[in-house]
């Protein structure tokens, strides 16, 4: 589709946002993503985890500490970042060695 005046990855980009449901692939798995009022990229929020979080029921620095002990598994301390609905630039930067194909970044 394109919108006059716009580049046809302009139009792309337009037509993903406008969609505001995106699909990514992390290391080979299909993941939803959203983009907020912002415009900012986000995994949908769970809101148990989110509530473990926003109520200081669990502390993101300690979490990172007992993931590098190896209390558990990798999947499982990127699906409560996913779950809190953290940002994909943000998720990314935390799990650097993720493999993550996003269409938003493909235009």
């Amino acid at each position: 589709m394109y919108f006059g005046g716009e580049s046809t990855s302009e139009a792309y980009s337009e037509k993903i946002k406008m969609d505001k449901n995106i699909e990514v692939i992390i290391d080979g798995k299909k993941f939803p993503t959203i983009l907020d009022d912002q415009g900012v990229q986000r995994f949908p929020v769970n809101g148990l985890y989110r509530h473990l979080v926003d109520s200081k029921q669990v502390d993101l620095n300690r979490l990172s500490i007992d993931f590098q002990k190896g209390l558990f598994s990798r999947e499982d301390y990127m699906e409560f970042y996913r779950g809190i609905g953290y940002s994909v630039c943000g998720f990314l930067e935390i799990f650097e060695d993720a493999e993550i194909q996003n269409p938003l970044w493909e235009q």
